[in-house]
């Protein structure tokens, strides 16, 4: 622990008792700011003003312009070589008495930093200010914030801006900034890897001597050559407007579907190296590259069909998605797709372009009947169901189902397009359909909800269904929803209602649910869960029928007899026995205490 009466710093502790500890404490900070990326800084800051002969500004110039990088050393400290450049100073150096400096040789200064720096020096309090926040700032303060702080108008402050361009534009003129800066870019290639400026304009990276002022902050706020630097870029006028430019030209080398070779990068090379900073421009403008070709897209769907262009053949949707859009569910995929105008289904599965003039496939259904179009209205079933399987990856099964429902009829092995149905409309009553009951102003059909209706699958329903939306065999409806229309089908034997997947996902009922179908009068169509039962009496009687709950017996008898076509007046028994007719036997056990 330091003594208290040494806990004070004192000369000798900062300074050293010698010369040479003022030397290696140089040297210590040198190497410090080497180390640390810092050596482009300088360890000299002199400080003048205009009335200043030349010859003193001249060594105050080359004194600040000495950096860390530059300073010689030995392995002791400072070489001889360093003494010797201050000593050389003199050389530069009229320290004659003169009142005036007019005969004196005009100062040249080797870079456009130092020479900067120097300019800068002459000016007065109000326009160092006025300069340093216009210019030398990374984002130059407005005029009316700069007024407001020297207490004149913004217009004040606007003509004294321009008054400083004129003063310090022979600067920029001596060093050709502007020319360097526009040299950069062709008519073509309006951008630059920002790490390729060294080679033009080593100045660009480098600071004002002593400064923290970076020398391209002065560019982009002083030049009259616009230009913009983001993200590793430099690019004229500005990095969008770059990229569009960018973009237009290759699009002219592109196929319909936005394809084009690699090779057409090379019409933007200006030197030898430059095709990977070319590659890593067209990747930063949202290019793709696939299989040596480049993709000029806006959305998924004209990716999928540049995909499609690339491998020249139809590709199944899985394996189209894996590389066009891998984080989207395979629905969301194809709904995609379908907005596409080039790219169409050729099979179940697998998706083609519309140029290749491939058959463009819709549906079984649709396929079949454009099929047995093709022949006047019939085909032998063998020779329709081996075209089928020889066009299309269906299976057998399903063309068999499909076969036998909608408008195709099959006779003596002979498959025609219309059915034989006379019309026939379904016999039973909804009335005496189990799980189906008539609302104010719709039915509602209670089922269960399974994971297999999430999995996307349909299910079957009473045929009763069909007389509530006037079906015949073979037709099929599609009701309004509030998430999309909902098919309702006679098949075969069967009413089907289609998937409600988007009910399950949409979280308005889950798996493992009781739900009702709502048909409702207007034929639209919605489901809702049932509400919790568990108590065995006349509330759980009236959920399971999907009936408004209420505490009044007297209403909730009335609710269940409407429900089941039963006047009014019916008594509990009534109820008690249709419910178990009907099938619902769950409800007339909820009823058995109120028949006594």
């Amino acid at each position: 622990m330091r003594s208290e009466e040494n806990s004070t710093l004192n000369e000798s502790d900062l300074f050293g008792d010698t010369n040479s500890d003022l030397m290696s404490n140089l040297k210590k900070i040198t190497d410090w700011k080497k180390t640390h990326g810092k050596g482009n800084e300088g360890p000299f800051l002199v400080l003048y003003d205009s009335k200043m002969p030349i010859g003193i500004k001249q060594a105050v110039n080359r004194l600040n312009a000495f950096t860390y990088d530059n300073l010689p050393m030995d392995e002791i400290g400072f070489s001889t070589e360093l003494f010797e450049s201050l000593e050389n100073l003199d050389d530069y150096i009229s320290i004659e008495d003169s009142d005036s400096d007019e005969d004196e040789e005009p100062i040249q200064l080797d870079n456009f930093p130092l020479a900067l720096s120097s300019a800068i020096c002459d000016l007065d309090e109000r326009e160092y200010k006025i300069f340093n926040e216009r210019f030398l700032m990374e984002e130059p303060r407005s005029f009316e914030a700069i007024g407001g702080d020297l207490g004149v108008t913004r217009e004040r402050i606007r003509q004294i801006e321009k008054n400083l361009r004129d003063r310090m534009q022979p600067v920029f003129d001596e060093f050709s900034i502007d020319e360097k800066l526009s040299s950069l870019f062709t008519n073509d290639k309006k951008f630059i890897r920002s790490s390729r400026l060294n080679t033009v304009f080593p100045e660009f990276e480098k600071y004002l001597p002593n400064s923290t002022t970076p020398v391209k902050w002065v560019l982009r706020n002083y030049c009259r050559f616009t230009y913009e630097e983001k993200d590793g870029w430099l690019a004229t006028p500005s990095i969008l407007e770059a990229k569009r430019l960018f973009k237009d030209r290759l699009g002219k080398q592109a196929s319909q579907h936005g394809v084009f070779d690699k090779d057409a990068l090379l019409a933007f090379k200006t030197y030898d190296d430059e095709l990977a900073d070319i590659i890593d421009w067209a990747k930063y403008c949202g290019i793709t590259f696939y299989k040596d070709h480049l993709i000029l897209c806006s959305n998924i769907g004209e990716y999928a069909e540049a995909i499609l262009e690339i491998e020249n053949q139809p590709m199944p949707t899985e394996e189209l998605q894996a590389i066009v859009d891998p984080n989207t569910s395979a629905k969301g995929f194809r709904q995609k797709l379908y907005k596409s105008r080039s790219a169409i289904r050729t099979d179940v599965r697998m998706w083609g372009l519309r140029d290749w003039g491939l058959d463009e496939y819709n549906s079984i259904e649709q396929t079949i009947t454009d099929m047995l179009n093709a022949h006047d209205g019939s085909m032998q079933y063998d020779a329709l169901i081996d075209e089928l399987l020889d066009r299309y990856s269906f299976s057998k099964s399903s063309l068999w189902a499909k076969l036998n429902e909608g408008p195709f009829s099959v006779r003596e092995n002979v498959v025609f397009l219309g059915r034989s149905s006379n019309g026939a409309k379904s016999s039973v009553d909804p009335y005496s359909a189990a799980k189906l009951f008539r609302l104010d102003k719709g039915w509602a059909f209670r089922f269960t909800v399974t994971q297999r209706l999430k999995d996307g699958s349909g299910f079957y329903a009473t045929k009763a269904i069909a007389n509530i939306l006037h079906l015949k065999p073979g037709d099929v409806k599609h009701l309004s929803s509030p998430i999309g229309l909902q098919r309702i089908a006679w098949t075969s034997s069967v009413i089907t209602i289609g998937t409600i997947r988007r009910f399950i996902v949409e979280g308005v009922v889950n798996v493992g649910q009781e739900a009702f179908c709502l048909f409702n009068d207007d034929e639209s169509f919605s489901i809702i869960p049932m509400r919790t039962v568990g108590k065995s009496d006349i509330r759980d009687a009236l959920a399971l029928a999907c009936l408004p709950a209420t505490g009044d017996v007297d209403l909730a008898r009335h609710y269940l007899a409407s429900a089941i076509g039963l006047p009014s007046n019916a008594t509990f028994r009534d109820l008690i026995q249709k419910y178990k007719e009907r099938g619902d036997s769950d409800i007339s056990q909820c009823l058995a205490t109120y028949s006594e």
